[in-house]
């Protein structure tokens, strides 16, 4: 009941919850919940997933050779221009001298 619905004469105000109308229990049920196999304790948050590197042995994927070819990508993408090489030399020289003041 809302706080806009109207208040409701004392005849029809409901006394409460309804009680549940439980069935009787079924000892065919109750037995084989009891056979049934538990489940090991904890569920795994993962699932049914594996590593990485299982994974790809099963689809015929060499590991080795997939990781060294994403670690020349990796390797090229922080390769500088000659400018930004010369900055950089530029840069170091400065650190090494505030350095050596201090």
């Amino acid at each position: 009941m809302s706080s806009f619905d109207p208040p409701l004469p004392d005849a029809e105000v409901p006394s409460g919850r309804p009680r549940l109308q439980l069935k009787k229990r079924d000892p065919t049920a109750a037995a084989a919940a009891r056979s049934a196999p538990a489940r090991g304790g904890k569920s795994n948050p993962f699932g049914a997933a594996r590593p990485r590197e299982e994974a790809l042995a099963a689809k015929g994927v060499d590991v080795k050779s997939m990781d060294r070819k994403i670690e020349a990508k990796s390797q090229a993408a922080h390769r500088l221009s000659r400018e930004q090489r010369q900055e950089a030399d530029v840069l170091a020289a400065a650190v090494k001298e505030a350095e050596e003041k201090l």
